[in-house]
């Protein structure tokens, strides 16, 4: 069993770069079936992120009330390699680091303090 987290990007590229390249998440799958018939799965601690590839004439849906929360080992190391805001500590015991990707999704990466 596994959970997954799927959506249409807006520009299916740049979004699977932000979160493969820029995020580091692994790419565990995916399908490249024709120019409107793409995918990938990008590993994210115990789940899965979905990217597909919006088809020519499908109306984007921005994406709204939906953010990502992802446990890491070390923030502050995520926080060297990534830059932006300075991880925060919070007062129910995490230390988090939030990114916001390419559609507006907000991405919390989060350590036990």
């Amino acid at each position: 069993m596994e959970f997954r987290a799927v959506w249409f990007p807006r520009d299916y590229d740049t979004a699977v770069a932000f979160y493969r390249d820029t995020l580091g998440f692994e790419q565990v799958g995916g399908w490249d079936r024709s120019p409107d018939d793409k995918g990938v799965l990008l590993g994210a601690a115990s789940g899965i992120v979905e990217l597909l590839k919006l088809p020519a004439g499908q109306q984007y849906v921005e994406p709204a009330g939906i953010s990502l929360y992802i446990e890491v080992d070390d923030v502050d190391a995520l926080h060297a390699r990534l830059g932006g805001a300075p991880p925060v500590d919070r007062p129910w015991g995490q230390r988090q680091l939030s990114v916001v990707d390419p559609d507006g999704v907000r991405v919390t990466f989060f350590s036990p303090i």
